[in-house]
């Protein structure tokens, strides 16, 4: 599910995606600790040489407050060389439990994180795997 504001074409929403895991994965045993396993989500799943490049600017790991499971979170930026696009911010966190992994990501225009980013770290820090 994503939700952003009407009349855009996605440069600013906020996602959770649920998606099933094969029997056995864990975060850091499959994906490696937060920056490893940022990148290689970056890698995979956004990054686009020449179209979409991107940025790893952090990362760490977290308990989720109810439950104890670990939790990534990181922030990427996304620069977009060959669309005369002005670059994005995303602050996302991944957490997995009953063999489905979970996915929060909160997506805006680089001028709205350089003005708010504490909003969108407060956002993406309230996800929690119950």
């Amino acid at each position: 599910v994503a939700f952003g504001p009407p009349g855009q074409a996605g440069e600013e929403n906020l996602s959770v995606v649920i998606g099933s895991l094969v029997a056995g994965f864990s975060l850091r045993g499959t994906l490696g600790p937060p920056a490893e396993a940022a990148e290689r989500l970056l890698q995979s799943s956004i990054a686009k040489p020449g179209v979409r490049e991107t940025t790893l600017l952090g990362s760490f790991e977290r308990a989720s407050a109810q439950t104890g499971l670990p939790l990534y979170q990181f922030e990427y930026k996304v620069e977009y060389p060959s669309l005369n696009k002005a670059p994005t911010y995303t602050v996302c966190v991944v957490g997995a439990k009953r063999d489905n992994l979970f996915t929060f990501a909160s997506r805006v225009p680089a001028a709205e994180w350089e003005a708010r980013p504490e909003v969108y770290r407060e956002a993406a820090s309230s996800f929690e795997l119950l």
